[in-house]
């Protein structure tokens, strides 16, 4: 349940072993949801199962793909995750820098290539299918029930064993774990957050009595930092980059293929 890292790499490891596996995602393909997190930040529309958090690849696909351990980057299992993704199409620099990060750009071809491989090894991908519940005998869990969000409609799955591969932000799973009796602990997190500042008022404090001449090829930007300094000083334009999510252009839409 769930792919992001952990449920990516436990269908592959358990495929490869000569498992059957079923891998069921409430989100999108890493190309559906890079176009849905495109119309949120352009259009403000969310779908709910589909965006920053939900989606292939985890929350972490969107968030430059930095990869960090605890157990030791020399660890025989860290090894051969990075191997891993190499041979998915990560740049063998990874194997040796100190601090090494894949990048959203990379991390979209690198999963696509891991669902290439799983489909080959008989993964049975279930996208857009939420887990809703899991079935208990005897005290055991046997399976999962799960709904098509398209649809609504309910199927039961059997299974050996469930793995609840879930991030964070899928309170409903560990919801499901505690009806069902599973060992739950609470655990310190680390919390960050990001301050943003619309465009217009960092070029005030960056440039001045230059800032309206700040163009950043972002046609609305620009038209709010017009708004914000006027005309300001005569002069050449100042050419500041604009920060564009990678989700632009996902499947060439962009122009970035």
């Amino acid at each position: 349940v769930g792919s992001g890292p952990a449920g990516l790499f436990a269908a592959l490891q358990l495929a490869t072993d000569g498992a059957r596996v079923t891998l069921v995602e409430r989100g999108e393909p890493v190309e559906r949801r890079g176009r849905d997190i495109g119309r949120l930040m352009a259009s403000r529309k969310l779908q709910l199962e589909s965006n920053f958090c939900f989606g292939e690849g985890g929350a972490g696909t969107w968030s430059d793909g930095k990869l960090t351990t605890r157990i030791g980057r020399n660890a025989k299992d860290v090894r051969a995750v990075l191997r891993t993704f190499v041979r998915h199409g990560a740049p063998r620099e990874i194997l040796t820098q100190g601090s090494p990060h894949l990048g959203t750009d990379g991390l979209i071809g690198i999963l696509k290539s891991l669902r290439t491989r799983l489909a080959e090894l008989g993964v049975e991908l279930r996208f857009g299918t939420r887990l809703a519940d899991f079935d208990v005998r005897d005290g055991r869990i046997v399976g999962a029930r799960v709904v098509e969000t398209a649809t609504g409609r309910f199927e039961a799955l059997p299974a050996d064993a469930v793995i609840a591969a879930a991030g964070h932000s899928a309170d409903d799973v560990y919801d499901a774990l505690d009806r069902a009796g599973a060992a739950l602990e609470a655990k310190p997190v680390a919390v960050g957050f990001r301050v943003e500042h619309p465009q217009a008022a960092i070029n005030g404090l960056a440039y001045g009595d230059l800032a309206a001449r700040v163009v950043t090829g972002n046609a609305r930007t620009d038209r709010a930092n017009r708004l914000a300094h006027g005309d300001g000083a005569p002069g050449p334009a100042l050419p500041v980059a604009a920060y564009r999510l990678a989700a632009d252009d996902v499947g060439g839409a962009g122009g970035g293929g």
